[in-house]
């Protein structure tokens, strides 16, 4: 059985329809299963433009799907050419469509299209989308399942009633194309989850979730630190470390299970309140190894509060430090640790409390650094490049609780789609490629030729060609001169 998305080695069945309604032809390409059904993916069946007599001319190109996925679907675009000349009689291109779960048109829409008045004030970069996926009261940490026994396919959240409620805590499931928000477990009322990661079946961690639960104290009166627990396929919630101080991690925030390198399969905790130590390790007994300690107790205003933390991907140009993002004591910032090379400030200073961060994986995002910022007033999203330099991606969002840091980030595991938790606005946004016409431009000229042909290849990523559109540059200049007859 083959993932829908799961790069495959199958060919497929798919519908190749004009956009014209009188005309529809099925090819029957191959056959394999896929298990949300085939795509239908319809397009034109062939086109013609008149080349015209000087610069450009532009074709557009409708492409649609014939029914939503349940899931993100990338589809690669190209052009070949058959008795055309590239960048002499067209403009060669080659790119991707993003088609995003329960959408049948490419891209995410653009905040001034929106319906939604709070998605319509947030700012967003030319060439980007973004869609409210969810309406869930105050969202928090997010984390994406994949094949993980006993959870659905898809996007959970944390959902963190504000400070000194007896409201309690929950982890609700949302679908990826947003059909689908139900609550999976409640949590008691101190557990203020502040981040989610899922252990996968490669893993030596027990598959499941794993929550890092902030003020999980057992009840006692003030902030007596919190603990990590776990979340097994029946959903039942266990304490898996020790709860709270002093046996147990003084303020959990984000969590994280390294994939690679000297982080492979450690379950990584960062601890704003350094007891027993600043950055932990959680051990497959529920036990801690203390990674980094500044030797400051719980008490002090001094020494670190490592609030937030990411590691790049594997081949990465950040290479295989741990990120950790600070605030709360000495400074609003970001470090970088690898047990290797030591601690070090990579940068002294950043707009807002860094509640939040993720890396990209390339395509559209890049493989930036992603940071989530609370200014007090307004939440944003900072991206940050290798070389350090820090520009805003979005602004306008209603902001993050502040106090601790939370996984309000996370993408698709493509990397094409970014979801983000915005929890004074109660929203779980979509964030991905805008919506897009593809355009194919055609240089015209005066010189009688004949008429010129070219493909457009709609493909797998893994480069198998789903179907071609046919395109006919038409001569619209005088008739082409008779031969000259042989002597």
């Amino acid at each position: 059985m083959v993932k829908c998305n799961d790069i495959f080695n199958a060919r497929m069945v798919f519908m190749w329809k004009t956009v014209q309604p009188v005309i529809s032809i099925l090819f029957l390409i191959g056959m394999a299963s896929v298990v949300h059904g085939q795509i239908e993916l319809v397009i034109p069946e062939a086109m013609s433009i008149k080349e015209g007599q000087a610069g450009d001319q532009t074709l557009s190109i409708q492409v649609s799907l014939g029914k939503r996925l349940p899931t993100n679907r990338v589809i690669e675009i190209s052009t070949r050419p058959l008795t055309a000349t590239p960048e002499n009689d067209y403009l060669s291109f080659s790119n991707q469509l993003l088609f995003a779960a329960g959408r049948k048109t490419p891209g995410l829409p653009i905040p001034s299209t929106s319906t939604d008045p709070l998605t319509q004030e947030v700012r967003i970069p030319h060439g980007f989308g973004i869609e409210m996926l969810a309406d869930v009261n105050h969202p928090a940490p997010l984390a994406l399942a994949n094949q993980i026994s006993g959870f659905t396919d898809g996007l959970y959240v944390g959902q963190l009633v504000n400070k000194n409620s007896t409201r309690q805590d929950s982890i609700s499931y949302i679908s990826l194309d947003g059909t689908e928000l139900e609550m999976v477990t409640k949590l008691l009322p101190e557990t203020d989850p502040a981040g989610l990661v899922f252990a996968s079946p490669y893993s030596e961690f027990k598959q499941g979730m794993y929550i890092s639960a902030n003020n999980r104290d057992g009840g006692r009166p003030g902030a007596l630190g919190g603990a990590v627990q776990y979340l097994d396929a029946s959903h039942n919630v266990i304490d898996f470390t020790a709860v709270g101080l002093p046996s147990g991690p003084g303020e959990p925030s984000e969590i994280l299970l390294g994939q690679y390198g000297w982080a492979e399969d450690l379950l990584i905790l960062a601890n704003s309140v350094g007891s027993p130590g600043d950055l932990l390790s959680v051990r497959r007994d529920g036990g801690m190894d203390i990674l980094i300690n500044d030797g400051q107790d719980e008490s002090s205003t001094e020494g670190l509060a490592i609030r937030s933390m990411a590691m790049a991907p594997e081949g990465s140009p950040f290479g295989d430090w741990l990120y950790l993002g600070e605030f709360g004591r000495k400074c609003l910032c970001i470090q970088r640790w690898h047990p290797d090379r030591g601690l070090e400030t990579w940068i002294n200073e950043i707009q807002g409390a860094p509640h939040g961060m993720i890396f990209g994986r390339g395509g559209v995002f890049g493989y930036d650094l992603y940071v989530a910022v609370d200014l007090g007033n307004e939440g944003k999203l900072l991206k940050i490049t290798p070389d350090g330099s820090i520009t805003e991606f979005i602004g306008g969002l209603q902001g993050f609780l502040f106090g601790n840091g939370k996984d309000v980030m996370e993408f698709d595991h493509e990397g094409n789609v970014l979801y983000l938790s915005d929890y004074y606005g109660h929203r779980v946004y979509r964030i991905g490629a805008a919506e897009s016409t593809l355009e194919l431009h055609i240089e015209g000229d005066p010189i009688p030729e004949p008429d010129e042909t070219l493909i457009v290849s709609f493909s797998e990523t893994n480069g198998t060609v789903i179907a071609e559109t046919l395109i006919t540059i038409l001569n619209d200049d005088s008739e082409l001169p008779e031969p000259e007859p042989e002597p």
